[in-house]
């Protein structure tokens, strides 16, 4: 990845050389990966596959030539032909909700695979391969970590290497604090990711609304991340948040601070979404 992301102000040399190198996924093995080590070499090479089909076949223009880039450019990993697509949707996405995309069916083009052909028939002789090592852990921080390279996404990618806990966290704050800084049209909204699949947000109390439960999470008062969010290491995302997400949070925790008291209860006023997502591609991307 970091190879993918150099050769971006490199020449024809480099993109040969990182042709070269990426063939190594071909017959990768995948077996000794724990959960976590799965969802960030799958959003690694994502990231990669993205770099390098935008330097080999160049940057699509307009919403057919992006759709249609990310349906056919693919890798062969582990004896597998994956698509962009595919890997966000069906390895990255297998245990989350899926997109809420008005015929998402034409968009979204996918070669349906079982368990026994993902394990017994791989196009090459690559290793055996558990099925899981194809489907990721259900994790709502993907939302804000994977880029499309597009206007609506971030403007950098993390790149994901073995590291302590510690280390993990701080990359997925800084990915995620980059997101919320670069994936939207005006200050004071969320990205439009964060809408289009709103129903991977945290689970909250009974009845409260994604826009909350969204809220709740990125400024980390409670839930099951709030050591990612709030840590030291990792501050919290409230400088990019609008007032009412802060006020909403603070209203769901029994706080007594933020937001407008009127006969008892606390006015918090509409939580914003950029209103459309931009599929406009960024001309490159950089390393966090």
């Amino acid at each position: 990845l970091r190879e993918a992301i150099a050769c971006q102000s490199g020449g024809q040399k480099a993109v040969a050389a990182l042709t070269m190198r990426s063939s190594a996924l071909k017959c990768v093995d995948l077996t000794a990966l724990g959960p976590q080590e799965v969802w960030c070499f799958w959003i690694n090479v994502f990231h990669c596959l993205l770099l390098h089909g935008r330097l080999s076949s160049g940057i699509p223009a307009g919403v057919q030539q992006v759709v249609r880039f990310f349906n056919r450019t693919s890798y062969v990993v582990t004896g597998h032909v994956f698509s962009l697509t595919e890997i966000e949707h069906r390895i990255l996405r297998a245990n989350m909700s899926p997109p809420k995309l008005r015929l998402s069916w034409v968009y979204l083009k996918f070669w349906e695979r079982s368990s026994g052909d993902l394990e017994l028939r791989p196009c090459l002789a690559a290793p055996p391969c558990p099925a899981a090592q194809f489907r990721c852990r259900a994790d709502w921080r993907l939302n804000l970590v994977l880029s499309a390279g597009n206007m609506s996404c971030s403007d950098a990618v993390p790149i994901f290497e073995a590291a302590s806990d510690e280390a993990f966290g701080e990359v997925l704050g800084h990915a995620m604090r980059q997101t919320l800084a670069t994936g939207r049209t005006r200050p004071g909204e969320l990205p439009y990711t964060l809408y289009r699949y709103r129903d991977d947000a945290p689970p909250g109390a009974a009845g409260e609304s994604f826009e909350l439960r969204w809220a709740r999470a990125m400024v980390g008062l409670g839930g099951p991340y709030e050591g990612v969010c709030a840590s030291s290491a990792t501050p919290t995302f409230g400088e990019h948040l609008p007032e009412a997400a802060l006020a909403m949070a603070v209203a769901a925790t029994g706080g007594g601070a933020g937001g407008a008291v009127a006969g008892g209860m606390l006015r918090v006023p509409e939580l914003r979404f950029t209103s459309k997502y931009d599929w406009r591609m960024r001309p490159s991307l950089a390393a966090l």
